[in-house]
């Protein structure tokens, strides 16, 4: 998950120097992020409640804020980052499959 930015009246793309808190919220998304799809079969229902949903959506949120406040007015950050919510089918999943458990 990395955000997509363009350059406004730049020639050539600078060197980003973010602070480690940065780098760190955007690791710890990144790897979050891959436990999103069932990890079994990944069409299936993913495992994640609505609760995990809600403070994945704040963490990208906090990111692309601390990021503008980083980058400043020379840079545009479109946000591409597609917001989740709890799969409606995650209810019948979980019965039919009693060994899977939601990932709160």
């Amino acid at each position: 998950m990395r955000p997509c930015m363009t350059f406004k009246g730049m020639s050539h793309f600078p060197r980003l120097l973010l602070p480690s808190n940065v780098h760190s919220l955007i690791n710890r998304l990144d790897q979050e992020y891959l436990s999103y799809l069932n990890p079994l079969y990944p069409p299936d229902p993913s495992l994640w409640t609505q609760a995990r949903c809600d403070r994945f959506n704040s963490d990208v949120d906090q990111l692309l804020l601390l990021l503008q406040v980083e980058l400043g007015t020379n840079f545009v950050i479109i946000d591409q980052q597609k917001r989740h919510a709890e799969d409606p089918a995650l209810g019948e999943f979980l019965v039919a499959n009693p060994n899977r458990k939601p990932m709160p």
